[in-house]
Parts: structure tokens; sequence; C-alpha cells
């Protein structure tokens, strides 16, 4: 098998979660980019505080790349995609991947 690249995906609200649309966009994306789509679900408010959600996007991004042998990724095409508040999540993890990764961040879509 050869590696393939990744994206993570952060998709819903801040208050609540969507699944039949988060997933249809994960399918979409998986189909059109022939990429592993990681559909990254977060802690919600207002039972979790800033910044928990943060914290747990980090971690998958991390543990990821980490792992990517074992997942059949190449961690040298990692991308974050997002809507609404998941672009956010996107883009913070994308500003925090500069010092995390050993490589940059192939991509970054905030819908």
């Amino acid at each position: 098998l050869v590696p393939v690249p990744l994206i993570l995906y952060f998709g819903g609200t801040w208050l609540g979660r969507d699944g039949k649309h988060t997933d249809l966009v994960c399918q979409q994306l998986a189909l059109k980019t022939r990429a592993m789509i990681a559909n990254v679900e977060f802690p919600l408010a207002p039972e979790h505080k800033y910044p928990v959600a943060v914290d747990d996007c980090l971690t998958v991004l991390r543990f990821t790349v980490q792992h990517a042998d074992r997942l059949w990724v190449d961690k040298t095409k990692v991308a974050v995609a997002g809507d609404s508040c998941g672009a956010n999540l996107a883009a913070v993890v994308a500003l925090a991947a500069r010092e995390l990764l050993p490589n940059p961040l192939t991509l970054q879509v905030l819908i």
C-alpha cells in the first residue's frame, strides 16, 4: 500500500453537531481527493470550556502524524479543513502546526 494524503476535517457548531452534513462533506472530500479523511469531533460548549476543543484537535493532529506509518498516511501531505466553527478550529490548528510538525501543512481550507 502507498501512503495517502490526510485531511483533518472539523465541522459543526460550538453548540451542536449535524452529523449528516459533516459525513456528506467528508465523503465528497474522500472521493474527490483520494485522501484519508479524519472527521474530527470536538467537545462542545457549554459543557466544555476553552481551550478543551482546541487541545483535542491538536491531539488528533499530533497522533495522526506520529502514527502516520501505521495509518498509511503520508505525513508530508497533511491538510486541515473546516466549516463554521470548525473553520475556526482548523485555523488554530494550522497556526499551531507550524511549531508542532516537522513538515508544514500542505493545505488549509476554511469554509
